[in-house]
């Protein structure tokens, strides 16, 4: 639309777009276990043509701390993992030793790239999936026992996820566990290729993703700095 008066000229554009787009951060309404959100709230409770009346993305506050990446695709001298890769706790703790860093505390971002991320933009039917590789359950409760706020990765799940056979239950309990158990968020779609090829594995992490009323993700541009 172009609007003006005189000679003063000025254009504005709609947009629509899901809030799971690009780069974002799964905000607390976005999955359930059962009928149940995070913090034991029904989901009848609060679910509205407009999102829902808690837990949505207007909660959302800055989280500028620690982060760190864990790199397993250097760790497994690849350049990309497997489709249905599950990344496991042997994975972690060698991406820990070879990296240098000390086990996530309290407070901490914990990144996972799986080389996913080439895939953007040349290979989008194999970056969006099934399958995608991801985490494994064990490492999610791992990450959650020690208190981190945020779990992101380069994938659309960050969580492994693989082809379901036809009328079969959905699964993600990465998701259920991090988001509806713990109430830790989850970062998807990141670029994580800069970091890995100038190996910066610990970071001041800064992400403020945009609060949408009622919306069950936010649009984020997370910067690290080294």
């Amino acid at each position: 639309m172009r609007a003006w008066r005189g000679d003063f000229g000025a254009m504005n554009v709609r947009i629509e777009i899901t809030d799971h787009t690009g780069t974002h951060v799964d905000a607390l309404n976005h999955v359930t276990k059962g009928e149940e959100l995070y913090g034991g709230i029904h989901i009848g409770d609060v679910e509205t043509e407009h999102g829902t009346s808690k837990l949505g993305a207007e909660n959302f506050m800055p989280i500028i701390t620690r982060g760190m990446l864990l790199d397993i695709p250097v760790v497994k001298g690849v350049e990309i993992l497997p489709d249905d890769y599950e990344i496991t706790m042997s994975d972690v703790e060698s991406a820990l030793k070879l990296e240098g860093l000390k086990e996530p505390t309290e407070g901490d971002v914990v990144l996972f790239r799986t080389g996913w991320g080439s895939l953007w933009g040349k290979d989008n039917q194999r970056y969006i999936g099934p399958p995608i590789p991801g985490i494994s359950l064990e490492v999610a409760r791992w990450l959650s026992r020690r208190g981190v706020v945020l779990v992101g990765g380069d994938t659309p799940s960050v969580e492994r996820i693989v082809k379901e056979p036809p009328n079969t239950p959905h699964i993600e309990p990465v998701h259920q566990h991090l988001i509806v158990e713990k109430g830790i968020f989850i970062l998807e779609n990141l670029d994580l290729e800069d970091l890995s090829r100038d190996r910066v594995y610990e970071f001041l992490f800064i992400c403020n993703p945009v609060r949408i009323r009622g919306a069950t993700a936010g649009f984020v541009n997370p910067v690290a700095i080294s």
